[in-house]
């Protein structure tokens, strides 16, 4: 939760590879550490065998698609792109609308001003049939039976264009709105699996325990047997 594609995980208690494995799935780098060789032996039989969702990179030609069909803006698909997990995948998003978002959307009139000219003309012919002095708020949402035909074709055609029209305001107004991102929801490529990365399993030989005399000092095999071990110390024979 805390961390971005590409950052490096650090877990240093491995037991049977969560960390890891949730790390591969979502893109960052790992290191875990155990002390067992029973843990690190079931994480990586875990990892190895694991399929993971395919996500789409942002960083590449597939995710300049994706981003301009979800943005509903055009992208520059000439664009170089390198596929480099930093910049992250594809996500989810949604609309986050204001008020101030609406007030600011200058669009918005000039599709009020376009469906005007087809609701007006409407409008008034209705209002002449029925010989009514409707605005258009007053205007009844089902015909009434008793109307004649044309009467109830010009009340269809005005309903027609007059939900046409919100749904063009509407549009607008996602579209120019603030989008919040959906983070746990990167958009996946269900024609691609994934496996795990390549790592390495490494650890330290020869193992070195330091026990406790009967005066509680700690015994040092490596010290105690130069010969054997070379006199060296942890630190020296790791290094």
């Amino acid at each position: 939760m805390a961390t971005d594609p590409g950052d490096l995980v650090l877990d240093p208690t491995c037991g049977s590879g969560t960390s890891a494995y949730v790390a591969e799935q979502w893109g960052r780098r790992w290191i875990t550490i155990d002390t067992s060789r029973v843990a690190l032996a079931l994480a990586r039989a875990r990892i190895m065998g694991a399929r993971f969702p395919y996500y789409i990179l942002k960083d590449s030609p597939e995710g300049l698609r994706e981003e301009s069909k979800l943005s509903g803006r055009a992208c520059d698909f000439q664009k170089a792109t390198y596929g480099k997990v930093r910049q992250g995948f594809v996500y989810e998003r949604v609309p986050h609308i204001t008020l101030k978002s609406i007030a600011n959307n200058a669009e918005i009139d000039i599709i009020w001003e376009k469906w005007q000219e087809t609701l007006e003309p409407l409008r008034e012919k209705l209002n002449t049939l029925l010989k009514k002095k409707w605005q258009e708020w007053e205007i009844p949402r089902e015909a009434e039976k008793t109307w004649e035909a044309a009467a109830k074709k010009i009340h269809a055609d005005w309903w027609k264009a007059r939900i046409e029209r919100q749904r063009e305001i509407d549009a607008s107004i996602s579209a120019k709105a603030d989008c919040e991102y959906l983070y746990d929801k990167p958009v996946e490529d269900k024609k691609k699996v994934r496996v795990a990365g390549p790592f390495t399993v490494e650890s330290l030989s020869p193992h070195r325990i330091l026990s406790v005399d009967e005066n509680g000092n700690t015994v040092d095999i490596f010290r105690e047997n130069p010969g054997k071990y070379g006199g060296k110390d942890f630190g020296e024979m790791v290094l």
